[in-house]
């Protein structure tokens, strides 16, 4: 009976001291590139999302207007969501696209997590 006690021991000693592999998982996008609001962000938004008719000051589209800083960050949340279609109506799909490229939703997201600076 001692010797089965000692294996049990042994073997529990032996696999609770083993090191786990970790997994790192990467973020989506590489944000060690300062995002600018003016030259990154901005025009993303400009090209896609304040269009005419749509989230410009004339057409207001779902009640939002995306032109100015303020405006972007107050809804920096729900436009990374929408560009990503994570939202109902999908968005943003200006001149019959379907959804932004990657990178574009993954600069806007580096821009969020950088402090949505005005720069």
């Amino acid at each position: 009976m001692k010797f089965f006690s000692f294996i049990f021991i042994s073997l529990l000693f032996l696999f609770s001291c083993r090191k786990d592999k970790v997994k790192t998982i990467q973020p989506e996008g590489d944000c060690t590139e300062e995002k600018s609001f003016q030259a990154d962000i901005l025009p993303i938004l400009s090209n896609n999302c304040s269009t005419s008719g749509c989230h410009d000051a004339n057409g207001q589209s779902g009640g939002y207007i995306f032109e100015t800083h303020d405006q972007i960050s107050q809804n920096a949340d729900k436009i990374l969501a929408a560009m990503r279609h994570e939202t109902q109506p999908l968005m943003p799909q200006p001149q019959g696209e379907e959804q932004l490229e990657d990178s574009l939703s993954t600069s806007f997201e580096c821009w969020i997590e950088q402090g949505k600076l005005d720069n």
